[in-house]
């Protein structure tokens, strides 16, 4: 971490447009797109179909306007959510033996915003014409918490399936049949299924309505406990819940018809973060002896922040703007976010500026989706550095509108959350805030630094006497023994065990809370990730970050600290933060 007070010195912002990280025509060789078509509109969730011919183990990674989708074996059908607007996507073959690129193929499409189909004559009965079948559920049924959906067609041409539910589109599948098990909310339902062809066309369809009641208790049942029914819940969601059967079983725990993950035991109590809005979660207690849903429950409750400006609280400092557009290392103060890629970062030996920065602000609307989401309010902040020849690091901070005034403020959180696209890039990833009060600068500087042994590391704070890192893992440095605190490139994965959908974005929670001392010098209190509390309560032998002339402003900060990985495959270091929000008192 560079010891620069950014209001004051460096806050600069290289205005670079994004990094067209592969090229935006497919470019052949034995990797093919079969959808999404090139030059095609897409309507809500994007159906995905790709495979690879190689002669070597190899998998596929998936891209989409230069942000990793996920890691798939030799072939992949999937449906993925992806923001309106234009898209490039590229499919890779990606050699298993050393990370080489074997082959990639690329295509460009837009997605728009999904459109109901009309509703069927019928509901009740297969499209003689189309040859469309719903066997499950069944028409004028009541269903009791999950519903199980079985579908088929049989058509003369290549085909894929889509499902509708009361106006909203559940999903595509590539397959002449589908199987499976969905989570709605309680209500009348009317669900359409229609095979639609290659080119777009509505080759046949088939309409059931039904009513979804309350979750059904099998032999034991399936009891949620939080969220209870009608709550409010922070993105952040605790789900808590525990099955009682006469035979062996595992949980499921499904969210909006996404599967969530699964337990390998029979109660579930961790956290699973989620976007703003409406819910419907269902967990299911599945028979370990042959896969088959013994009973489950479903609870309907909200998302929502807990966040409200005022003398003590600063909310959402992600959302203040950018300003990419300077090209001095000196620019003026200004309440925005802005880069300092000035000077080369001090990680190894022989450090350099990171080749490029992005600074980017992200609007997804008011209805972020469950899956593939880059917020989850709406708004984000993304910051990207493509790292050096050697070690490079790039500083992002965003000046609060508001200051403490008078009043020097002891007691600070700093609450955010984190999407990390990929945490296998060698970096530290630190997330930061600063204070300048009483004439004395304060720096709560933290950072996970999981580049050191292969992923697995420390939480690190910042020494401002020596003007480097304690990194909190039991061993004795500076004359000080901390205590231990890892920090794992597993935490930041995408995103829970045993969700079974790796297009799910893997956002993370994390709040620290730290006490300024009457010297300017800090005591780091506790650390929370994804909802599970550690007491640090260390205070390095330091001193205050320096005297400043400024009075009660302060700001939250995020670099990125990235050492370029021996096979060049993680060149890219970047983040997502949403929701960042300071709370400071007396």
């Amino acid at each position: 971490m560079r010891s620069i007070y950014l209001s004051h010195l460096r806050a600069l912002v290289i205005g670079l447009c994004p990094l067209a990280f592969f090229a935006s025509s497919a470019f052949g060789g034995s990797v093919a797109v079969a959808s999404p078509r090139a030059g095609s509109t897409v309507s809500g969730a994007v159906p995905i179909s790709a495979s690879a011919n190689e002669n070597t183990p190899f998998h596929l990674e998936i891209w989409d306007n230069d942000r990793k989708l996920g890691n798939f074996p030799g072939s992949v059908n999937t449906t993925v959510a992806l923001p309106q607007g234009g898209q490039n996507m590229t499919v890779m073959a990606v050699s298993n033996n050393n990370g080489a690129v074997l082959n990639q193929s690329g295509v460009n499409f837009t997605v728009k915003a999904a459109t109901a189909p009309a509703p069927p004559a019928s509901p009740s009965s297969p499209s003689a014409a189309g040859g469309v079948g719903i066997s499950s559920p069944h028409a004028g049924s009541t269903v009791s918490g999950s519903v199980p959906i079985s579908v088929s067609a049989n058509e003369n041409t290549p085909f894929h399936l889509e499902l509708w539910d009361n106006g909203r589109k559940l999903g595509d599948y590539f397959s002449t049949s589908v199987n499976t098990t969905m989570a709605m909310p309680q209500g009348g339902h009317n669900m359409t299924a229609i095979a639609v062809a290659n080119n777009g066309s509505v080759l046949g369809k088939s309409g059931v309505t039904f009513n979804v009641g309350a979750g059904s208790k099998g032999s034991g049942g399936v009891n949620i406990s939080s969220p209870t029914p009608g709550s409010t819940s922070i993105s952040a969601v605790r789900i808590a819940a525990s099955a009682n059967e006469n035979t062996s079983v595992h949980l499921e725990m499904w969210d909006n018809g996404y599967k969530l993950g699964s337990v390998s035991a029979g109660n579930v109590n961790g956290v699973y973060v989620l976007p703003n809005g409406p819910h419907v979660l269902t967990v299911q207690a599945i028979d370990n002896n042959n896969g088959s849903m013994i009973s489950d429950s479903t609870v309907n409750y909200n998302v929502a922040e807990n966040c409200s400006n005022s003398n003590n609280q600063t909310c959402n400092l992600d959302q203040i703007g950018v300003d990419d557009t300077q090209h001095n290392c000196n620019p003026p103060i200004e309440t925005r976010w802005v880069a300092n890629p000035c000077g080369p970062g001090i990680q190894g030996v022989n450090p350099t500026d990171p080749q490029s920065t992005l600074l980017q602000a992200v609007d997804e609307g008011n209805n972020p989706p469950n899956q593939g989401s880059h917020t989850l309010n709406g708004r984000s902040l993304h910051v990207q550095e493509v790292q050096g020849y050697n070690p490079s690091n790039v500083l992002f901070r965003g000046q609060s509108p508001a200051t403490t005034g008078g009043t020097i403020d002891s007691h600070w959180t700093l609450d955010q959350y984190v999407y990390l696209p990929d945490p296998a890039a060698h970096q530290a990833f630190e997330m930061d805030a600063q204070y300048t009060a009483g004439g004395i600068w304060t720096k709560f500087y933290t950072e996970c630094a999981f580049n050191q042994n292969n992923g697995t590391g420390f939480w690190g704070v910042f020494d401002s006497e020596t003007g480097g890192w304690i990194f909190l893992n039991g061993k004795s440095q500076h004359g000080q023994t901390p205590p231990v605190v890892p920090c794992n490139r597993s935490q930041f994965s995408q995103p829970w065990a045993g969700s079974g959908d790796p297009s799910f974005t893997g956002w993370h929670h994390i709040a620290w809370t730290f006490y300024r001392n009457g010297d300017g010098t800090v005591t780091f209190q506790t650390l929370t990730f994804d909802g599970t509390t550690t007491q640090v309560n260390f205070h390095p032998n330091s001193k205050s970050g320096g005297n400043v002339n400024d009075y009660g402003n302060f700001s939250s900060l995020i670099q990125l600290d990235g050492i370029v990985n021996h096979d060049r495959q993680h060149d890219v270091v970047d983040a997502y933060v949403s929701e960042i929000n300071l709370t400071h008192t007396p």
